[in-house]
Parts: C-alpha cells; structure tokens; sequence
C-alpha cells in the first residue's frame, strides 16, 4: 500500500556524510524568533479541516508501461508539468491532466547514472538529480548535461539562484573540521557556506518519514527546510543561500541542540516524540505540517505566527477521500495542498457506500481507476484560514 496512505514511518542508520573541499564554516547567531507551543494530538479533525479547507480537483496520473509508479517521494510542478519522483529511482513527468510525458531513469554505472535518487529539483530548464556523492544535470527534455561531485552524500538539494543548498541531515559541512553541519550552501563561485550545528550523539542516525523527500520545501522562490530533531523552520535566501529562522515549532521534548546531554540525546530517539516535520505547506501566511509519534499515525497542524489553529489527525474529508497530506513543491506561489491517496484505497471505499449518489467526487474518481491506477492526487485550497 502506498507509504503516504499507510503512515509508516522509516527509520534507518548509516548516513553518509556530506563534505566538500575548500570550504568556510560561519556560525551564525540568530535573533529570537516566534515560537509556538503545538502539544501532540490524538483528536480528529475531519470536520475542522473541512471547515478550513475545500476540495480543488484531483489527477489521476495516466499508467502506461512507462510511467507505472511505486511509493511517490516527491512531487514538484514546474512550467505546468508534475515531476514525481518514486522509490523506483525515476522522476516521472507527467502534464497537468495527468497525461504521461516522459520519464528520467538512468540506472548504471556510466556518466550520469546512478544506483538510487535522494532528491531532485528543477531550474532553468535543467533537472538536478541528487544521486549519491553526485548531482547530474539534465535537460529538461532528458539530454544528459553533466555532472557536480561532492565527497560524500546529502539528503536534499534546493537549487538556487546562485548555487546550490544541500540539506545534509546529520552530516557534516567540511571534512577538515571536527564540527558537523546539518546545512551547506555551494555557491557557483565563492566558498561554501555551512550552517546549524548538531549533537555529535546524533551522528549515524538518518529519518524518513513516509517516505517524503521533503528535506526543502519549494513554493515560488520561497524555500524552507528543517532538520531532525531541531524544532526550527528555516528560509533559505534565494540569492545567497543563507538561512534565517523562520519560526520555533515547539513540541516539548523533542528539541536535541548540539549541548544536549548525551543522556538527553538517548532518551529522546527512544520516546515517542516526532523526529520529522513533513508534508510542509504556507496556507495564507500560515504553515501547516504532519507529524507522527511513534505507534501512532499521522497528526497535522495548521498554525499562526501566533496560535494553533488546528491540530490532530484529519481521516477523511467530506467527500469520503482519505486525507494523507504530501509536500507540494512548486516553482509558481500557490496556496493549494496536496493529499496522496492509493487508488485501490478510493476503490474500496467507493464500493462500500450504500448510496454513493452523495459522494459524486468520491463516484467520479472510482469510476475512471482500473486495477493497476497509479496513485490519485487530490488538491485542496483553504477557505479562508485567518489568525
């Protein structure tokens, strides 16, 4: 069953770590920033969210040979195209009517290819794809381009005006120091800036949550990213690559900062506390994410820059969709969100209604599915979310 439906979170160890040669660390002092309190919640939301926000229109993404997709990790609309990025090391391009248009895949060993994707992002006609130690770059009509090497593997990437930002999880920024950065800017000239220090308990510890490559979160030339266990959300400087603490998501506990105890450390991976923040949105000026706790499912949180508007696990709309909120990246503003849905999970549902008539969106969609549908993507927009 698809991850985003199914809520399971991956946890796994071994990360390799992000360096590159020629580098400058700055320890950056921050201002205080807001902060708001966003205590963990069992409580559904169903009616809340429809409440808050109203079902936009949905995509079935045409299946053919080619574009059959697995576990979606990313989804990023540019130029009027949904690339999909999924667990079969492909980013799949597909039209806004969900007509398949093409597909990058080049698994191998050769120039430009790879043994699995992290991450991916889309600028200037050119598609950069995080593969390991690597960044290979194509052209949007999928011409091989070239190639950046770094020493060792990040998580993420955001490509920037200028250089590229690299979100490194618990890694490290520049292998000739002994300190580690969770963040690196490479400019396309100039020295390489890191930022966000971290525990060294937390070396070795890499966190996935349903598996979404949501280490930045691209709206416009808006970009946020965050790290584990580090309650900060960040912007990140479209021209320099700086980052500036956007605001303090504070959930009690689950904040580890490089002077944690290593007893502090210990205790919080072992809790039930979010390790992630995902499924990012900007509502309104307002932000809206998921978390999950261990042996739960997924709670969201839609918040002001002053209280929490909504929070708690949402279920299913009004239309009787299952709500499993994805990181929608986008290169134009949008306040739309994503929900991913698994396409056999709509069927059943749609099966069991004894008087479907009340349901048209759910009937519509059921409908048009066959046996091997790839994933339904539902957008929703808000009403009208206010402080």
């Amino acid at each position: 069953m698809h991850a985003a439906y199914t809520h399971a979170m991956s946890i796994s160890l071994g990360i390799l770590f992000f360096s590159i040669s020629s580098c400058t660390d700055r320890k950056i002092k921050h201002e205080p920033i807001p902060e708001i309190e966003v205590p963990t919640s069992n409580t559904r939301i169903s009616q809340q969210f429809d409440s808050l926000f109203s079902y936009s229109h949905h995509l079935i993404l045409q299946t053919t040979d080619s574009s059959m997709i697995g576990i979606i990790n990313k989804v990023l609309i540019e130029d009027d195209l949904l690339y999909v990025m999924s667990d079969q090391a492909k980013i799949t391009v597909f039209s806004s009517n969900g007509d398949y248009v093409r597909s990058f895949s080049h698994i191998g060993q050769g120039p430009g290819e790879y043994a699995s994707l992290s991450d991916f992002d889309v600028r200037d006609s050119i598609v950069y794809l995080l593969a390991g130690n690597s960044i290979h770059k194509y052209s949007t009509s999928n011409v091989y381009t070239g190639s950046v090497s770094l020493r060792n593997s990040a998580l993420g990437l955001a490509v920037l005006r200028n250089g590229i930002a690299l979100n490194n999880g618990f890694g490290t920024g520049n292998s000739n120091t002994k300190e580690h950065f969770c963040y690196s800017f490479i400019p396309n000239d100039g020295e390489v800036y890191n930022d966000v220090e971290f525990n060294d308990e937390l070396l070795g510890h890499v966190y996935i949550v349903n598996g979404q490559a949501s280490s930045f979160v691209r709206n416009g030339e808006s970009i946020m990213t965050m790290f584990p266990y580090n309650e900060t959300l960040y912007d990140v400087d479209i021209e320099s690559g700086r980052l500036s603490p956007r605001v303090e998501i504070v959930m009690k506990g689950r904040n580890l900062t490089p002077d944690s105890t290593p007893e502090e450390v210990k205790e919080t991976l072992a809790s039930d506390l979010p390790a992630l923040f995902y499924a990012l949105h900007s509502c309104n000026e307002n932000l809206m994410f998921s978390y999950i706790c261990k042996g739960k499912g997924p709670s969201t949180a839609l918040v002001s820059s002053r209280d929490v508007i909504m929070n708690g696990p949402i279920g299913i709309d009004s239309n009787s969709l299952p709500v499993s909120l994805f990181t929608l990246n986008s290169t134009k503003q949008t306040e739309e969100i994503l929900s991913i849905v698994p396409s056999e999970v709509i069927a059943n549902i749609a099966e069991k209604k004894d008087d479907p008539s009340q349901y048209p969106v759910l009937v519509d969609i059921a409908a048009n599915l066959t046996e091997d549908s790839n994933p339904v993507l539902v957008f929703y927009h808000p009403k009208n979310v206010t402080e």
